[in-house]
């Protein structure tokens, strides 16, 4: 006798639990997958998260099959300790174990298992998933499922790949420095006076010019040209232009009719009063004192030393003239036009 026929009965029952415990298993392997094929696809920004889930199926469909033909099939022994424990007391054990045995005593034996075991209500065969095996479906669920969703945001842009995570943790931030060109005195700046520059950069250039009455000394870092165009900035700076008064250049307007003129008042007195302040300034004499030594028969106006012609330009013509040169074409325009007539009206006082 077979010892096949002592489980028939309840070889259904046994099937069930393989298949549930293959399901199981199959599933945890199958997600498993998906997570390091979508963890791949993320890493290295490949826009392909929809294949993860079919392959994910077709991985837990073949596992299934696969654990539940070898790893979860019912075997005669493990069958044979389960039917025992339901009070057969290891009679089918012991059929098992004699299963080739031919003798006469081994006979009686397995029909007596065969018996006893078609007697056995299927319905008490009860058994109990491994809570290891339901922890690892979980778990491989949960984050399967998740690495898909990540893989998915990438795909579409929301967040950043993990390669892409990777160069920025590697990449050094760029270092920004400011540059400030000032003035110190007075003076202009031609150009960006504020400049933010990366590091290495270099800075556009500037030019400085001075105010009327000003002139440019140097950069507060020595450099004494008022053109610069600083290169391969490392650092903050900043950099002042230094203008200082210009002792050459003298404002006219405190000089007019006889306001400051430096020394004493009284030995000097208004301007074009006294041949004294005149001589002292190296002006040339008024109309006044040419007129004292001009021969007779000449212009007053044209002789000034009363020796030499100058050409007999009357006094008139030559501010007329010197007027219209420096309103036209002079470097000062219209403020040296000023400066000279006032220069001018003063000595004809």
């Amino acid at each position: 006798m077979n010892t096949k026929q002592a489980f028939d009965k309840h070889y259904a029952k046994f099937q069930k639990n393989s298949i549930v415990k293959s399901i199981l298993l199959g599933t945890t392997v199958g997600f498993a997958v998906a997570v390091i094929l979508a963890a791949i696809f993320w890493f290295y920004g490949v826009k392909a998260y929809w294949i993860t889930i079919p392959v994910a199926i077709a991985v837990t469909a073949g596992m299934t099959v696969l654990f539940n033909k070898t790893v979860f099939k019912p075997k005669a022994k493990e069958m044979a300790v389960k039917l025992d424990s339901l009070g057969l007391e290891e009679r089918l054990i012991t059929m098992t174990e004699y299963e080739n045995d031919d003798s006469f005593i081994a006979k009686l034996q397995r029909e007596d298992a065969n018996k006893k075991s078609a007697s056995v209500n299927s319905n008490l065969i009860k058994f109990a998933v491994s809570i290891p095996l339901c922890i690892g479906m979980a778990f491989a669920l949960l984050l399967g499922s998740g690495m898909i969703t990540v893989n998915a945001l990438s795909s579409a842009g929301v967040i950043r790949s993990g390669k892409q995570i990777i160069e920025d943790i590697n990449t050094v931030p760029d270092t920004y420095y400011n540059v400030y060109y000032v003035i110190e005195g007075s003076g202009t700046v031609f150009g960006e006076e504020t400049q933010v520059l990366k590091a290495g950069e270099s800075a556009s250039a500037v030019m400085v010019v001075a105010d009327y009455g000003y002139a440019f000394v140097k950069w507060s870092d020595g450099y004494t040209e008022p053109y610069r165009k600083d290169e391969n900035v490392k650092g903050d700076m900043i950099l002042t232009a230094i203008f200082e008064p210009d002792k050459n250049v003298v404002d006219s307007s405190e000089y007019r009719d006889g306001i400051g003129v430096p020394g004493d008042p009284e030995k000097f007195g208004e301007i074009g009063d006294n041949r004294e302040w005149q001589d002292h300034w190296d002006l040339p004499p008024s109309d006044e004192d040419d007129n004292k030594n001009v021969p007779p028969g000449q212009d007053g106006d044209s002789v000034i030393d009363g020796e030499t012609d100058y050409g007999g330009k009357l006094y008139s013509d030559a501010v007329s003239e010197a007027q219209t040169q420096l309103g036209n074409g002079s470097v000062y325009g219209d403020k040296a036009s000023e400066i000279i007539t006032d220069y001018l009206t003063g000595i004809k006082k």
